[in-house]
């Protein structure tokens, strides 16, 4: 099975950005490659901000309590029967609910998969979060879903402009009242993520304390930053690894990190 890394935006910028998922029509498709499932999917903030907003709240729970193994049918709720299955597998009708940069949301629906075997099917739908390397449409060969994610990115996280890296707040530590803002915008999974992401110690090297900052304020102003949530006079800005692989050595981050800036330190790009 795939393994990951929770990040928060995961390529919504979420790559991607996030960290991005865009709910559509369902739409069949066929899997290809079981081996790009995920077996316990962690939904992050991004995720479930995205999903009820395209699908409504009562979905996402739905299909974030139906897409872990724990919830599969006993014929494909291990590694092993999967491992052993992978053929089966791959005779599901499913339809593709969601896709989230890399991957995508699929559902199984019993009503459409009575020809599989008793252990593989339920008497529910149950969903898996599969790469989109490992789903294609029926009938064309080995094409593979394709990314809408920089079209999401730009349509619900926008791009800016660090303009002055010396509005930068670091290791900043959110009023309550910021709090209950922040959570409203991102979930609290997500401020939780946020918060142990925008402090130094989450930042690249060059640029993890002040005397750094202030010598790579050129370079500051070099990183493809979106706009994740707003309080007060600041503003969150994720910076992904994906999109900042132009940044000079010690400046490209390892993980997704957060900054926290007065809103008058960036613009907005066209």
């Amino acid at each position: 099975m795939k393994t990951y890394r929770i990040t928060f935006f995961v390529t919504l910028l979420l790559t991607g950005l996030l960290v991005q998922l865009k709910g559509q029509d369902t739409k069949a498709i066929s899997i290809t490659d079981p081996g790009e499932l995920y077996s316990s999917y962690i939904f992050t903030a991004s995720d479930q901000e995205t999903l009820v907003k395209a699908l409504g709240q009562e979905k996402f729970t739905i299909i974030k309590g139906a897409s872990h193994e724990s919830q599969w049918p006993s014929g494909i709720a291990t590694l092993d029967s999967r491992t052993q299955k992978r053929d089966q597998i791959m005779l599901y009708h499913v339809n593709i609910v969601a896709t989230l940069g890399e991957k995508s949301v699929i559902e199984i629906n019993p009503a459409n998969n009575k020809h599989m075997p008793a252990e593989m099917i339920s008497d529910r739908s149950f969903y898996f979060v599969i790469g989109n390397s490992g789903i294609g449409n029926p009938g064309a060969g080995d094409e593979t879903v394709t990314s809408n994610a920089e079209e999401l990115l730009e349509d619900i996280f926008p791009q800016v402009s660090i303009d002055d890296p010396g509005q930068i707040l670091s290791n900043y530590k959110f009023q309550e009242s910021e709090i209950k803002d922040i959570k409203n915008q991102v979930g609290e999974e997500g401020f939780d993520y946020i918060n142990a992401n925008c402090r130094e110690a989450s930042f690249p090297k060059s640029i993890n304390t002040l005397t750094g900052r202030l010598e790579s304020r050129d370079e500051i102003k070099k990183f493809n930053a979106f706009l994740v949530a707003e309080s007060s006079d600041f503003s969150i800005l994720e910076i992904t690894p994906e999109e900042n692989t132009h940044m000079p050595e010690g400046f490209v981050p390892e993980n997704t990190f957060y900054l926290v800036i007065k809103s008058a330190g960036l613009s907005f790009l066209e």
